[in-house]
């Protein structure tokens, strides 16, 4: 069986810029330890699988430790394969996805646009052990379906963060996997950002910094994983 393989690097015109996925597209479905398996190969933050439907593709997101319930970056990087190499003829692409619905990619021009459903997002009391693991004294920590938003009180807060690997995936990770359903394969990403600032000469949108660190290893840090510029949202209609 041979399966053709793409690295795109999304959120960027240069190589070796922007943030990595790698896609995969199939038949029809195989083994889901084959799909985590061939993840782990590529060793990048996410591998896209996609399969043909009757409406465009089924399409599933693995890190090289689980399957995520969904990766902005990789769907973009599906999509600039089927318009680009693939010679997807429509304007728009759909994707349908087990834990997300459809998502919708348009081209625009010389662009992609993609169309993703906001997260609620809930206040949560911190786990014991994350503020000794950060190394920094949280102003807020909330949570979605997958992920954790560690709120912090500057940009140089977030940018001089040294977190203990160790220590978040010994706490926070077990802490965090006793609170969820995990018969969906789950991981943390703990979303690092500073307080809202308004852009400087209008009222919106609002500016943040942000890093985005992803437990357990191999992959630590993220560059930019577009899915939880989500976050935000939900944040923001709480503030």
């Amino acid at each position: 069986m041979k399966i053709p393989i793409y690295q795109v690097d999304a959120f960027t015109s240069e190589v070796f810029l922007g943030n990595p996925a790698a896609v995969c597209i199939l038949d029809s479905w195989i083994d889901d330890n084959m799909l985590q398996s061939i993840a782990a190969e590529n060793n990048l933050s996410e591998t896209a699988f996609l399969v043909r439907n009757d409406d465009g593709f089924d399409l599933r997101w693995f890190t090289p430790t689980t399957e995520v319930a969904l990766c902005g970056h990789a769907t973009l990087a599906s999509a600039f394969v089927l318009f680009a190499c693939q010679d997807w003829a429509e304007e728009e692409i759909r994707f349908h996805t087990r834990k997300s619905g459809k998502l919708i990619v348009g081209k625009r021009n010389a662009l992609l646009e993609m169309d993703f459903p906001s997260r609620p997002i809930h206040s949560r009391i911190p786990p014991s052990g994350l503020k000794e693991a950060l190394g920094v004294t949280p102003i807020a920590i909330l949570s979605s379906v997958e992920d954790l938003l560690v709120v912090l009180e500057s940009e140089r807060a977030v940018r001089e963060l040294q977190p203990d690997f160790s220590a978040l995936e010994r706490d926070v990770l077990a802490w965090w996997q006793r609170g969820q359903d995990i018969s969906f394969a789950s991981n943390p990403l703990l979303y690092l950002r500073q307080q809202d600032q308004l852009l400087p000469l209008c009222q919106s949108p609002r500016q943040f910094h942000a890093r985005y660190l992803l437990l357990p290893p191999p992959v630590q840090e993220l560059p930019s994983p577009y899915r939880h510029l989500h976050q935000p949202v939900g944040y923001w209609s709480l503030s």
